[in-house]
């Protein structure tokens, strides 16, 4: 019964955190974040498995979002747009999604947690998980990274995978991962796999388990990695998404208009990774000796994370530039925010382990420490509730200027250039020769039109060039260009009276994409139902007594019973 305890005291704290917010409808941080889930949703609802181009984007001129940016914490937004609609602008289905990922990541670290630490220092651990600054007040309520967000559900799965030694899960794992939040899937990779070392899993496993996540998630990979030519992707790593910029307590480029504001959130990040150093150091030293080796591990872990975030280390970024792509440094606060979790398990199971008075004294500290979180994550969300929830229309008319395509002018992807092409542009035109156009039909992967001409035309569309989309007629594949002045497309369409059919088609890479995620998956099924661990939880549970301060039993580690004097029996796991 104390296990259902448990469960339940976490959903209290994920939902107490967080569904308030959603329901009042909070503004917070990056709003886009509405406008993305209401295309990508409707999309979906309309059978489009994969929303890549968000047909409904840039006032219907259409936009390459997810071909780049993570997509799986759409997905989980589906149902709560479906039961919540519009309401409060779209705020409260996206909430509702973001308390999804606050209790599953919540759920995943008491897996993780129970693995090393006894049920209630799993249990309170995670907890603590849902309201540690840069989970909560920084992704969630400042900045609302909503994608950042869900990767805090992914980290404890995968380090809980690695504990199982189960090639599917951590595949599975990663895989999410990946295709969330790409930046953090490559600061944290390190990570599991020493992880794998320090606890003696098989590095193979952990290996072949990367290996097989990278495949699943190649349908996202590989479309957002090798086609950022088509789109303005750069853009994102100059100016403020310069990563020099963001190193705590260093140079932040003082002449661009963002620099104030980048001064000061900076500043906001270097008191979260205060906070995060002393919560790690009460934590470490309150661990027991048995511990040690773990206790270490984790040190080590926070110690290199936090080091990367200062200016000292910016020669080895210079050596690294796959890494400089994740823009901002700071974002190592997730693998510190994750060795704080395990650190702070440890440290209420050394206590109790222990029954040392100055260990619970240490405990009593880290406990007074998060009660201090609470108080200023509730002044936040009391902060966020009061403002006008307003969403300015420039969210759902223009997107970023990163997604914008190559083929659009810059000075034309402002929002005044968005909605002058919107309101001067028929949806289908003809720009040269003479001749008819009728649009047939219009849905997000397909436009259909009718043309009629009697030496060919060129038809142009209210709608964004992008190479993804070919024409048709009948079994001739037409020619499709950008216009020069605008970047929409334009279609060279020959004599007759014919049927044009537009589709949006996978490109070349994407292909290969989707073909090597369906044998990833193919693979992911078999280890499934062959690598699911060696030690039955129920059995592994039912063969020695409950001690509070012991780790539960992970699936693949041997238990060894207790010696038992009055019986000479020697007692097995099947």
């Amino acid at each position: 019964m104390r296990h259902y305890a448990h469960w339940l005291a976490i959903a209290v704290v994920s939902s107490l955190f967080t569904i308030p917010t959603a329901l009042a409808g909070f503004d917070p941080g990056d709003r886009i974040h509405l406008a993305w889930a209401h295309h990508f949703v409707s999309q979906l609802i309309a059978g489009d498995l994969l929303p890549q181009w968000l047909t409904g984007m840039n006032s219907g001129l259409g936009s390459p979002t997810f071909f780049f940016y993570g997509p799986v914490g759409y997905y989980f937004t589906t149902p709560f747009v479906l039961i919540f609609g519009k309401s409060a602008g779209g705020w409260t289905a996206v909430g509702m999604a973001a308390w999804l990922a606050t209790f599953l990541s919540a759920v995943f670290a008491f897996l993780w947690l129970r693995c090393i630490s006894s049920h209630i220092a799993a249990a309170s651990a995670a907890m603590v998980y849902v309201v540690l600054p840069y989970h909560y007040r920084v992704d969630y309520l400042e900045r609302f990274a909503f994608a950042e967000y869900w990767q805090f559900a992914w980290m404890p799965l995968l380090l809980w995978a690695v504990e199982k030694r189960n090639i599917a899960a951590i595949g599975g794992g990663y895989a999410l991962l990946l295709a969330t939040h790409p930046p953090t899937a490559l600061l944290f990779a390190p990570v599991p796999l020493l992880y794998a070392l320090a606890r003696r899993v098989p590095i193979g496993r952990a290996a072949i388990g990367f290996v097989l996540g990278i495949s699943l998630a190649a349908v996202y990979l590989l479309p957002a990695l090798f086609t950022q030519g088509d789109a303005s992707i750069e853009a994102m790593f100059r100016g403020n998404g310069d990563f020099s910029r963001h190193f705590l307590f260093g140079e932040t480029g003082g002449t661009d208009p963002m620099a104030t504001g980048r001064k000061y959130f900076l500043g906001r990040i270097a008191d979260v990774m205060a906070y995060m150093a002393l919560l790690i150091g009460l934590a470490f030293a309150a661990g027991s000796k048995a511990q040690m080796g773990q206790r270490l591990f984790w040190l080590l872990m926070a110690g290199s994370a936090g080091f990367f975030c200062f200016q000292v280390s910016e020669p080895l970024w210079q050596l690294l530039p796959m890494f400089q792509k994740v823009q901002f440094p700071w974002r190592l606060l997730s693998v510190i925010t994750i060795a704080g979790v395990a650190l702070l398990a440890l440290a209420v199971d050394g206590a109790i382990a222990t029954r040392s008075y100055w260990r619970f004294g240490v405990v009593a500290l880290l406990a007074l420490l998060v009660g201090w979180e609470v108080v200023l994550a509730k002044q936040s969300v009391e902060w966020a509730m009061g403002r006008t929830r307003t969403v300015p229309a420039q969210y759902n008319e223009i997107d970023y200027g990163e997604y914008r395509p190559k083929w659009v002018p810059h000075d034309q992807f402002t929002l005044e250039g968005v909605r002058r092409i919107v309101a001067t542009t028929p949806q289908a035109g003809v720009v040269a020769g003479r001749g008819t156009v009728v649009v047939k039909s219009w849905t997000p992967r397909s436009i259909i039109l009718d043309v009629n001409s009697l030496e060919g035309v060129k038809v142009q569309l209210r709608h964004y060039y992008y190479p993804c989309w070919i024409a048709l007629s009948g079994d001739t594949t037409l020619t499709i260009e950008p216009a020069a002045t605008t970047g929409l497309m334009v279609i060279n369409v020959p004599p007759g009276d014919r049927e044009v059919a537009l589709r949006m088609d996978t490109v070349p890479v994407g292909q290969y994409g989707r073909a090597i995620s369906a044998s990833a998956l193919v693979l992911l099924l078999a280890f499934g139902f062959t690598a699911t661990g060696r030690v039955s939880y129920k059995s592994a549970r039912s063969s020695r007594p409950i001690v509070a301060a012991e780790p539960e039993p992970c699936l693949d580690q041997p238990v060894q019973p207790p010696h038992d004097s009055a019986s000479p029996r020697t007692r097995s796991v099947a």
